[in-house]
């Protein structure tokens, strides 16, 4: 049987699945989403009854913009937003699966249909992906996007991932790799859970989109250049902190990045754990803005689970890393005054360090 080559094999057509397969469609680059069942969300579909809600997804401050649009794919089209949907309106599980389908239909994402994967092997620097009919994929990346490939047992001993100790689900990189199987990637909510936010999971699979197209096809992650004035910075900052659903949606996973030492470059929604394992933290002088929520560093460990801490609501924090070295880490206020005056301070402050040492 003649095997399908391809650069990426996606598993599943969920949420995640449908979020990445738009972000690799408008990257340019050769993919399938491989579904088991004959069309999306068919446990949801069949279901015109059961509540869907959107209030158990409502974070803390239910002042903040987009605090409870969790729903909502990302992407360039303005009717494809949920809650702008007769669909939405209609509050089942049935509208949730319509409203998926039509994003699908709309940007024409190559999924292919009753195909259930029983086998992911190695051969000979690719992936070998197998479905029930036997039909045949020979991927060079493969990404996870469901639950239901690991919990089958569906790998071959050559490329069965490392469990981690959470759940025996895989082990991860920063960038959401398999630790011990190069090119096997598993997204956001199919991820362990030290690595994702539950329902948040668009912001991370979109940076997961940005891992592979800077790691595999060697483009640059977004940026621009916003110079080293502290008003100008803490302008952005401020409406950064006051505006992102990714950075407020996903505390303690994403931040944004701002290089001091080359000029000012700024670059949003960047995985926190990400920073210190590439050049990104080599700069002598960068600033990261995030939301956190509970115990530990996200930058440096596993992030405590939103679960756990749900209750205590995400806090601003900004911080300045010099020469390797932590200087300052600040909470800031919510006040939108008291935090732009805050994070104007905190500028001002290291930026005149940083001209003298130029200096």
């Amino acid at each position: 049987m003649t095997a399908q080559l391809i650069d990426y094999c996606v598993i599943g057509a969920g949420p995640a699945a449908l979020q990445l397969g738009y972000e690799l469609k408008k990257a340019g680059f050769d993919f399938v989403l491989l579904e088991a069942n004959n069309t999306i969300a068919q446990h949801l579909g069949a279901d015109n009854t059961a509540p869907f809600s959107l209030e158990k997804h409502k974070t803390v401050a239910a002042d903040h913009p987009k605090h409870h649009d969790r729903f909502s794919l990302l992407c360039d089209a303005p009717h494809l937003n949920f809650e702008a949907t007769a669909q939405h309106r209609q509050g089942n599980n049935r509208a949730w699966a319509s409203y998926l389908r039509a994003f699908a239909a709309f940007y024409q994402l190559p999924i292919r249909y009753q195909s259930e994967v029983t086998h992911i092997a190695q051969r000979e620097g690719r992936f070998l992906v197998r479905d029930r009919s036997h039909r045949v994929i020979l991927a060079k990346y493969v990404v996870i996007a469901t639950t239901a490939a690991w919990r089958n047992g569906v790998f071959a001993p050559n490329c069965l991932p490392d469990s981690s100790r959470h759940h025996h689900l895989p082990e991860l990189t920063h960038e959401w790799e398999s630790i011990n199987i190069p090119n096997l990637y598993f997204v956001a909510n199919a991820a362990p859970a030290d690595h994702n936010t539950g329902s948040a999971y668009r912001h991370s699979v979109r940076a997961l989109a940005r891992i592979l197209a800077c790691k595999n096809h060697g483009w640059d992650w977004p940026r621009q250049g916003v110079g080293r004035d502290a008003a100008t910075l803490s302008d952005m900052i401020a409406m950064r902190l006051a505006n992102s659903a990714a950075l407020w949606q996903e505390a303690s996973v994403l931040c944004d990045y701002i290089d001091l030492a080359n000029g000012g470059t700024y670059m949003e929604a960047v995985p926190c754990r990400r920073i210190h394992q590439t050049r990104l933290g080599k700069s002598t002088d960068f600033l990261t803005i995030h939301f956190e929520i509970g115990p530990g560093n996200p930058f440096m460990g596993t992030p405590a689970l939103v679960a756990t801490c749900h209750a205590a609501g995400p806090v601003a924090v900004i911080r300045y890393q010099h020469n390797g070295r932590l200087l300052e880490s600040r909470r800031l206020p919510s006040d939108p005054e008291a935090l732009q005056t805050t994070v104007r301070e905190f500028l001002n402050r290291h930026l005149k360090t940083l001209e003298s040492i130029a200096m």
